[in-house]
């Protein structure tokens, strides 16, 4: 298991999740997950692909979300994903090409976390420094399951529910390194570094 941010190193075997994760991996061989694009002719090799989180649903579907350097539009960081099926023969299955998850491209968009329940919605959330002062903010993005993107007319073109919000209600100073955990039913949490915040009263 190799997580976001360094908290636990690629041997570590974390709970019987990670084991389950291990029994269905292990067997498979490595993959590029930063492929370009062949339909699109996206570039999502050029630069420094960094900072990836990695979500899985009951049945093996699973997400890849990382920070990629000098790929968004604003020459700036930008958090792009990739879905993945568990149907495959070998290494799993890409479920599309990769695409951007963060609709602002003002500042840095980085370090994401990302949190999928059992069926495979997934929430992938941010920090983004779109706020007018310059420091950062905790945004997010929900999506559908992978069987309802393209089928359902309510979702956008990679299976998102409506648009990213603001997490963060308090914008005083910066809201930095977010996390985020969902359960079985898609309820989900979450949590920001605020900082050196001052509190009063």
């Amino acid at each position: 298991v190799q997580s976001s941010f360094g908290d636990f190193g690629v041997d570590a075997r974390v709970s019987y999740y990670a084991d389950w994760i291990d029994q269905i991996t292990f067997s498979s061989a490595e993959f590029l997950v930063n492929e370009d694009s062949i339909v699109t002719a996206v570039d999502n090799t050029t630069g420094q692909q960094m900072w990836s989180t990695v979500a899985m649903d009951a049945s093996g579907d699973f997400v890849i979300a990382w920070t990629s350097r000098g790929q968004d539009a604003g020459g700036d960081n930008g958090v792009f994903a990739r879905r993945y099926t568990s149907i495959g023969v070998g290494s799993p299955s890409p479920f599309g090409d990769a695409f951007q998850v963060n609709t602002s491209e003002i500042g840095d968009q980085q370090y994401s976390r990302v949190a999928m329940d059992a069926d495979g919605d997934f929430v992938i959330t941010w920090e983004s420094q779109q706020d007018p002062d310059g420091s950062f903010g905790i945004f997010a993005q929900r999506y559908a399951r992978n069987n309802l993107v393209g089928v359902t007319q309510f979702l956008g073109p990679d299976g998102e529910i409506g648009g990213e919000f603001r997490a963060n209600t308090t914008t005083t100073g910066p809201q930095r390194f977010p996390g985020v955990g969902m359960d079985d039913t898609g309820d989900f949490v979450i949590i920001i570094n605020a900082g050196k915040v001052a509190l009063t009263g």
